[in-house]
């Protein structure tokens, strides 16, 4: 085994003794919502009808925290609660990232971590990674990468990524952004997340009143939705 996948390990038996701490409001809180149907173990391959004028927190879901993309005084912010190892957030990636480059002048885009153990393996520990990555500015090409190339070896794909070896290790070791994450699952829960990828869409004047589109979207349909929401400004 190389040096990333033993690293790989070690995260993850971090996480696992962590559970009985940190993660335990997962292990049974969310566990609970998965079997009664309130969190969904796999979004269906058609992407759900856009929801218009859901009810959220918008400071919850607007966390400057957040890794960020595009315009500084947005007319649109776009928010993903996404996971590495779930297969509809890979799938709905490329064309987000292709979308927020497009309109990088009039749109903000926001990713927060959603992951689940239970749900996909290895989550938590990827989320860690990303949130480390985003320490040294470097989140957007970890999250291109783990998405494109997978979860086996991210010390390789950090080292690809020119991101610091040891700061990266020593920060994941130290779990110093674990209550970021903490923090985007909660806020994502008490916001009507039931699963990823999920997708707000927030308009400058009507945070309240914003769409809300679970599970991959097709790239027309994204588009659509960006364009209809800039025209109507």
């Amino acid at each position: 085994m190389n040096n990333g996948g033993k690293f790989v390990l070690k995260i993850i038996l971090i996480i696992v003794a962590l559970g009985a701490a940190v993660f335990l409001f997962q292990s049974g809180r969310y566990y609970y919502k998965i079997k009664t149907g309130k969190i969904i173990p796999n979004f269906s391959a058609a992407t759900s009808a856009p929801k218009e004028h859901v009810a959220i927190n918008p400071e919850e879901i607007l966390n400057d925290r957040a890794p960020s993309f595009g315009a500084t005084n947005p007319e649109l912010t776009i928010i993903e609660f996404g996971s590495f190892s779930c297969p509809s957030s890979k799938k709905a990636a490329p064309i987000a990232r292709e979308l927020m480059i497009k309109y990088k002048d009039e749109i903000k885009f926001l990713y927060r971590e959603f992951p689940i153990d239970e749900l996909y393996e290895d989550s938590s520990a990827l989320a860690l990674v990303s949130k480390c990555s985003q320490a040294q500015n470097k989140f957007w090409l970890i999250h291109d990468k783990l998405y494109q190339f997978g979860s086996e070896d991210p010390l390789l794909l950090a080292k690809q990524a020119g991101l610091d070896e040891n700061e990266l290790k020593n920060c994941v070791l130290a779990q110093t952004y674990l209550q970021d994450i903490k923090q985007d699952l909660s806020d994502g829960v008490k916001n009507g997340v039931r699963g990823t990828p999920t997708f707000f869409f927030i308009k400058k004047g009507y945070e309240e009143k914003p769409i809300k589109i679970e599970g991959a979207i097709p790239k027309t349909t994204f588009e659509e939705i960006i364009n209809k929401l800039l025209q109507n400004i």
